[in-house]
């Protein structure tokens, strides 16, 4: 393992941990799922959708999404350990997903995917660059922590 990307709560680990900035998660669907579907007119609504949840590598399913004043336990018709297969089949019409700005900004732009409920704020989540002992990171991999550390705040 050269990095990675980890969002949330860290575990215990041998590995160095850098915070690279907090993320807020953002209530997306296709245009078509919504044209199908109906947009949730509340967070309570969500509920009655098709949602896609993400799971853990330890099984666990992220079924309850958390907003800043409330918190939602959904019923997913969908899980994945993938971020990139959740996406995907959210812009596919699959469902309502709950994901960071980070992973979806493109398709936001592109206008695959549209904010649902976007008065509603998630809780602030830290994002965290995860490498090895700094012994053991070549000058490659430093100088793209580097990079990292400095250009992802910016997206966000």
């Amino acid at each position: 393992l050269d990095l990675a990307f980890h969002v949330g709560q860290l575990q215990d680990s041998s590995y160095i941990a850098r915070r690279i900035t907090a993320l807020s998660r953002f209530l997306l669907a296709s245009p078509g799922y919504i044209e199908q579907h109906g947009m949730p007119e509340s967070v309570d609504d969500i509920a009655n959708h098709r949602c896609i949840c993400y799971r853990w590598p330890d099984g666990s399913l992220e079924d309850t999404w958390h907003f800043t004043d409330s918190n939602i336990k959904v019923f997913p018709k969908l899980s994945s350990n993938s971020t990139n297969f959740i996406r995907h089949s959210m812009i596919a019409g699959q469902g309502l997903g709950f994901l960071p700005l980070l992973l979806a900004v493109s398709a936001l732009e592109s206008g695959e995917l549209v904010r649902v409920l976007p008065d509603y704020q998630s809780k602030n989540e830290d994002l965290w660059l995860l490498y090895p002992d700094r012994h053991g990171v070549s000058r490659a991999t430093r100088l793209l922590i580097d990079h990292l550390l400095t250009e992802i705040p910016k997206i966000l």
